[in-house]
């Protein structure tokens, strides 16, 4: 059984993503995908992400990179440049966006790979992904992630049984992909809001109503 050190398989708590994870034991994750906010003016929850405290990437990543065996980040398009260097990075076609946008990335997104599994040639899969941002559920996020772009990572970089680590769950699509998968899920979001709606997501595929928190699991 997964050590996941004070939290349990197959839920999602609310706290900073810093402080969850560093109550996790080194590589207890078998694949840790994150999608920090892009800090570019989106409204996370009635805050705008311009006005949050900034988060160094760096720190992110290393506490990611420390409890997960393989690591997948989407950077967004306000603070790329300040990413640790990737040891492989795929590209995320979005095909059927179309906004405009000031700065790059409109058509497509980079995907950064830390500590990829080794593979042989047969193992070659395209390093460009197809996922269409116009299939994305209509959800109360500012920036959700199609359900196809992570159940292409998950499937991708996991097998079934494996546990699959979300440190900014949001909408819960990265659970919702590791359920539909035959993946057990742990995540986190600051957001209280947000984790309602991911546990609910999440509910509706196994009809297990989730604890909001571990605190309440303790109660």
């Amino acid at each position: 059984m997964t050590d996941l050190g004070p939290y349990s398989l197959d839920t999602i708590v609310v706290g900073d993503c810093l402080d969850v994870m560093r109550a996790m034991p080194d590589g207890c994750v078998d694949f840790g995908f994150a999608d920090p906010p892009y800090w570019v003016g989106f409204d996370y929850s009635g805050t705008k992400d311009t006005d949050m405290q900034y988060v160094l990437p760096h720190d992110i990543i290393a506490e990611l990179v420390r409890v997960s065996k393989t690591v997948c980040v989407t950077p967004g398009i306000g603070n790329l440049w300040d990413y640790p260097r990737a040891d492989w990075v795929l590209c995320w076609w979005k095909t059927g966006s179309c906004r405009r946008v000031s700065v790059g990335f409109n058509h497509w997104e980079p995907v950064l790979c830390y500590k990829p599994p080794k593979l042989q040639a047969s193992d070659y899969q395209p390093d460009v992904i197809r996922a269409p941002m116009v299939y994305i559920e209509k959800l109360d996020h500012p920036c959700p992630k199609p359900l196809s772009l992570l159940s292409h990572l998950v499937g991708r970089f996991s097998g079934r049984g494996d546990l699959i680590f979300d440190p900014f769950m949001g909408s819960g699509t990265t659970a919702v992909a590791a359920k539909k998968l035959g993946r057990h899920y742990f995540g986190c979001d600051i957001s209280e809001e947000y984790v309602k709606m991911a546990r609910e997501r999440v509910a509706k595929i196994d009809g297990v109503q989730m604890p909001l928190s571990y605190t309440e699991m303790e109660d």
